[in-house]
């Protein structure tokens, strides 16, 4: 989920804060055979302990972090999950689950996920999406979840970046690379933990601002991999084959612009805002354009202040529509005995049942830890303060399918928040060799097994784009069944 506070301008924070922004998005070669990691051995899983005992395992190049794993059960005992801390420093930790497939574990790839944000944790699509466990009875309980993408691949759910979640440490990370990094280390040590994963074929994916952590993720994945040497490097080759985004945040200037035209009616929805208000708005498109070129260029306060004035109003309007602006066919009451302050009763119930006593212990949560809180204020400020918000993702994306590293952009067609048309417009102009041929590719109906047409869908080499009729901002949670069927489609490499 993205915060619809992104929206809202901080103006006095960013006045008192200097922003700094990780635009580096140095060019990803081509990545080499699976045949780095051949000579890893299985580990049984007997050797996993059960119950509130942690195993500890390091790796030789990261000799600061450590990870801690148990095995555990959260909705029955159906599936193999772990759970645990990547252990960064002596106060920064970063929180997993991860569930097994149900399949086939030893040869489903391997799918890492992250929820959005900035700032809110991946223990939302563990329990309200596409994870093996939904909360249900008002946070009093849990079930299990029959469309988890764990059905058909080895799932993890990574609280990231720290501070989000279950994840701790005394700073947040305030950018895109550096969670990145932090990511790549983790997966070092989970290899190290489950070395038969390490020749699978392994995957990101995410929604929201994910649309900014994946890319720069694959980008480390990509450069780090070019430094294995075979079977006398420490490192171990993370075999990425690919990325799927949902309703990615990727390009500011894309998805506000397109907030306007999807509210003033240019979309599949009848117009939101009256005239008056969109003929506000519309001049205050190529200002927002110009304010975040000039801040991209020189990572000023004062730059990057005045284009976060010029870009964000053109959302503001839709704060006084009482509408969801996760899924623009229902209304939402934020009260908290209503929707809550995200739009969704099940959002507030995740925190009842993550802080009960009974399934922190289960977790491994320490007894005196914070509350867990699905999104973080100071992360989601940080992220914002540090400029990540303008940096230009389509251009490290545009390596990544240079790269052969193939990506699927799937976005529900009720979202207002990161909505169909912003992302059809920047996939449309990213630059990339593919660009013209992805752009003249027609659009055909994207069908469940049974032939029933759920959304449409246009791909070309590595690119592809899939819109999800029906849904909002989380296809997982709005359409289960054809979220798993479009994930299990795409990891066999299948056409849609």
């Amino acid at each position: 989920m993205m915060w619809s506070t992104l929206l809202i301008p901080i103006t006095a924070a960013l006045a008192a804060t200097a922003v700094h922004a990780a635009t580096n998005h140095a060019a990803v070669g081509a990545h080499s055979s699976l045949d780095h990691n051949k000579g890893s051995q299985n580990v049984a899983k007997g050797d996993i302990s059960k119950g509130n005992t942690f195993q500890f395992t390091s790796h030789p190049d990261f000799p600061n972090h450590k990870l801690r794993i148990k095995e555990s059960q959260l909705c029955g005992d159906k599936d193999e999950i772990y759970l645990g801390y990547l252990d960064i420093a002596e106060h920064t930790h970063l929180f997993f689950a991860f569930a097994e497939s149900r399949d086939k574990p030893d040869e489903d790839s391997v799918l890492l996920w992250l929820n959005g944000g900035p700032g809110c944790s991946s223990m939302a699509g563990f329990l309200l999406e596409n994870g093996p466990c939904l909360v249900t009875n008002g946070g009093n309980s849990s079930t299990f979840n029959p469309y988890s993408w764990n059905s058909n691949a080895n799932m993890i759910f990574l609280d990231s970046p720290v501070k989000v979640g279950f994840s701790n440490a005394r700073k947040p990370v305030d950018t895109s690379r550096k969670t990145a990094e932090d990511i790549y280390a983790f997966m070092q040590l989970f290899y190290q933990v489950f070395p038969r994963f390490a020749m699978l074929d392994f995957i990101l994916a995410g929604e929201s601002y994910a649309g900014m952590y994946i890319p720069q993720v694959a980008s480390v994945i990509v450069q780090k991999n070019k430094l294995v040497d075979g079977a006398s490097s420490n490192t171990i080759y993370v075999p990425l084959v690919s990325m799927a985004i949902g309703n990615g945040f990727v390009e500011i200037v894309s998805a506000l612009s397109a907030e306007v035209d999807f509210a003033c009616g240019k979309g599949v929805h009848k117009a939101i805002y009256n005239s008056s208000t969109c003929d506000a708005l519309y001049p205050q498109v190529p200002i927002c354009s110009r304010s975040v070129a000039t801040c991209r260029q020189n990572l000023t306060r004062q730059n990057c202040q005045q284009a976060e004035l010029d870009c964000f109003v053109l959302g503001a309007p839709f704060d006084n529509t009482g509408l969801n602006p996760y899924d623009v066919t229902k209304k939402c009451d934020r009260s908290p005995s209503k929707d809550g302050p995200l739009c969704y009763k099940e959002a507030s119930w995740l925190p009842i049942y993550l802080n009960r006593p009974d399934i922190r212990a289960k977790l491994g949560v320490h007894a005196k830890a914070k509350p867990f809180e699905e999104c973080s204020d100071s992360v989601h400020t940080a992220f914002l303060l540090s400029g990540d918000w303008v940096v230009n993702t389509p251009a490290v994306l545009s390596d990544l399918l240079e790269s052969g590293i193939k990506s699927l952009l799937y976005v529900g067609d009720n979202d207002f928040i990161c909505n169909y048309l912003g992302v059809r417009n920047w996939t449309t102009a990213m630059k990339w060799s593919g660009q013209d041929q992805y752009s003249k590719a027609p659009f055909h109906e994207f069908r469940m097994p049974n032939g029933t047409v759920v959304g449409l869908t246009k791909s070309s080499g590595p690119l592809t784009y899939l819109e999800v009729e029906g849904a909002g901002h989380m296809v997982p949670r709005d359409k289960p069944d054809e979220a798993l069927e479009m994930i299990k489609t795409w990891i066999r490499g299948d056409q849609f």
